[in-house]
């Protein structure tokens, strides 16, 4: 499922209807945990892959407003993917629309970011790509704010893995 800002109002009124604490309780434990991974990665990025420092380096970027953004729209959306993949589409509407809600709170662009991440993983992995080297890469992309070079995308799919493992047992 691919979030769309359009549907926000309907998706926040179907929550409001039909709402289980479950659906809350997950969309704040996903946050949390994207949030988390976005916080700690930062450093053994940087030293395993020091092509990424220029691109922290430069006088626009910020770590909270670039890199921690990014990663948690990444994990945002990839525990979205992984949330429609394990519960059927009635279960996953009303767990989309308690994450909206909680995006929305945390962040006003990151329902735009999240849409945005599946769209160009899907993209990238019905081209041919890896799962983790999109995830990855669209970050990557993201905090450069052009297509990155590709010394700059050996880091991806070791980007990309660390979202998608530090994600997928959030729910536990």
């Amino acid at each position: 499922m691919i979030l769309r800002c359009g549907a926000t109002n309907t998706l926040n009124l179907m929550f409001k209807l039909f709402r289980r604490p479950k659906h809350d309780e997950h969309a704040k434990l996903l946050l949390q945990r994207a949030q988390i991974i976005a916080a700690s990665s930062t450093l053994p990025i940087l030293n395993a892959y020091p092509a990424l420092s220029a691109i922290f380096r430069r006088p626009e970027f910020c770590a909270h407003g670039h890199w921690d953004f990014f990663v948690t729209a990444a994990g945002l959306g990839t525990g979205l993917s992984l949330y429609a993949a394990q519960h059927p589409p009635s279960d996953m509407r009303l767990f989309a629309s308690a994450l909206i809600l909680h995006i929305d709170s945390w962040d006003g662009q990151a329902a735009t970011a999240v849409a945005d991440f599946q769209e160009f993983v899907t993209c990238n992995m019905n081209s041919g790509a890896e799962h983790t080297a999109a995830i990855g890469s669209w970050i990557v992309w993201n905090i450069k704010g052009s297509p990155p070079l590709d010394p700059e995308l050996v880091a991806s799919p070791a980007i990309g893995a660390l979202v998608l493992n530090g994600v997928r047992d959030w729910m536990t």
